[in-house]
């Protein structure tokens, strides 16, 4: 075996790892307030165990209510635009609400 097969070999799990774990950790939810930098709020989505800390300010625009229905893919907004479910984000995006609010964010 090469030195260089011997030296991948070696490193390449841990290498695999960290390239599996490093956007978890980046991306690290909250679960109040409290977790958050000043000025950001943790913001959750319907079945999601953890929230996101994002500035918060209430939609510019009611977005229509879907009843559940699809939303047309060009209607669909990406990171912060206004919803009310996460059908109404782009593919990737789900829907982060503040406590009780009917409105939330779109966000990754």
């Amino acid at each position: 075996m090469s030195r260089i097969r011997r030296v991948l070999a070696g490193w390449g799990t841990p290498l695999i790892l960290v390239g599996i774990l490093a956007p978890a950790l980046a991306g690290a939810g909250c679960r109040s307030d409290s977790d958050c930098k000043p000025g950001t709020r943790c913001l959750f989505a319907r079945h999601r165990a953890e929230g996101l800390c994002a500035s918060w300010s209430p939609p510019f625009r009611l977005t229509p209510e879907t009843g559940g229905q699809i939303v047309p893919l060009h209607q669909r907004g990406g990171a912060g635009h206004p919803c009310q479910f996460t059908q109404d984000c782009l593919p990737g995006h789900a829907c982060y609400k503040l406590g009780h609010h009917l409105e939330g964010q779109c966000f990754e």
